[in-house]
């Protein structure tokens, strides 16, 4: 056995998944367990991990345990860690060792549990800023086609629900400007691709189309000054017809960020789009197939449940319409209270004027004929 046996491992069985799954998740894959296997190597050095192998084959369900331990104490997020423990079980059992299972039954107080959150999105301001900004450059008599193509990065999501790795493959030949305010763009390199993942056409919101057509228009002579050949929405290079990568759409994303003075994640922009038709009033099966979800679970327990400040909104609603119920019913009680005294005042009246008037009548006879 080699001097790092976990490496030594992962290169013999990634070729078993090789053609099976993505080439862009492949690459994950392969470079998360590169992290792992730096982890056990670190745990091993380290006398407050007590671990017997670092070799795949003879993990033992003890060695998850502290490989947890490890990942806890470092702040990493529950959801990750789950990602790692699925990445070790596929791992493992190909060396059939299910020790990352037989953890999880005997140490099922340690399983990390994942607590979902609803998606953000971007602040009103932030979503102005970015929409005002990009509307300013595309519509310049000379633009800078770097910082354009770097506002791309940013509202072609946000306008189109595009994830990241379909903005990488998207193709400019895909888009469709169907009338004034109405454009579409066809998404075959979609995730889950080849399983439940299927192509779609996503809808650009009416407030991007302005932009996405300045967009098309500049990529297309800008390309064609430079002598380059290409379909990528968005090229990775000035002078290069590939497609981006994800390292380089980040590094664009951050551009955008230093230009305006904010920074966001680039998962909120389509967080932010599917919010954007839920206002709309679009219906949660509609938006769940323009988004590309499995199911539309996801889109009505992520998405389409209610906000905080329209929930507040719904309860003062309440609150207002009991509050003007109960002040127009004292205002009804103040007037029956004064109508019924002053109906009371006047009988008072009419007894007194009607007694004063017999009560003459007796003292003042009159007189014999």
């Amino acid at each position: 056995m080699s001097r790092y046996p976990f490496m030594e491992r992962v290169n013999d069985f990634m070729p078993s998944i090789d053609g099976h799954i993505e080439v862009s998740t492949f690459k994950v894959r392969y470079r998360r367990y590169r992290q792992l296997a730096r982890i056990f190597e670190d745990m091993k050095r380290d006398p407050e991990y007590t671990i017997s192998t670092t070799n795949p084959r003879d993990i033992k369900a003890d060695d998850i345990k502290e490989f947890v331990k490890y990942r806890r104490k470092r702040d990493v997020a529950p959801v990750t860690i789950l990602d790692d423990l699925t990445y070790l079980r596929d791992l493992l059992e190909a060396y059939d060792n299910f020790s990352v299972s037989q953890f999880k039954s005997k140490y099922r107080k340690f399983w990390p549990r994942k607590f979902k959150k609803k998606p953000r999105q971007l602040p009103p301001t932030h979503y102005q800023r970015i929409v005002s900004r990009a509307s300013e450059l595309v519509k310049s008599d000379a633009p800078t086609w770097e910082l354009v193509r770097a506002y791309a990065v940013v509202m072609w999501p946000l306008m189109g629900g595009l994830r990241p790795q379909e903005i990488q493959h998207a193709q400019a030949s895909f888009v469709d400007d169907l009338e004034s305010g109405i454009m579409r763009i066809w998404l075959e390199h979609v995730k889950g691709s080849g399983s439940y993942g299927e192509p779609r056409y996503a809808p650009i919101l009416p407030e991007g189309y302005e932009f996405c057509k300045r967009y098309l228009q500049i990529r297309a002579a800008t390309l064609k000054a430079r002598g380059v050949r290409s379909d990528a929405l968005i090229p990775k290079h000035e002078s290069s017809g590939q497609f981006l990568s994800y390292q380089k759409m980040n590094r664009l994303k951050i551009r955008v960020e230093e230009d305006l003075g904010i920074n966001f994640p680039l998962t909120i922009l389509r967080a932010t789009w599917i919010m954007k038709l839920k206002k709309m009033g679009i219906r949660g099966e509609d938006a769940s197939l323009a988004a590309g979800h499995h199911t539309t679970n996801t889109t009505e327990e992520d998405y389409y449940r209610k906000e905080n400040e329209d929930a507040l909104e719904d309860i003062f609603k309440v609150f207002r319409e009991q509050a003007r119920e109960r002040a127009e019913h004292s205002q009804e009680n103040i007037k029956k209270s004064i109508s019924a005294k002053t109906g009371k005042l006047n009988s008072e009246n009419r007894a007194t004027g009607h007694s004063e008037k017999r009560t003459g009548g007796d003292s003042n006879p009159r007189p014999a004929a």
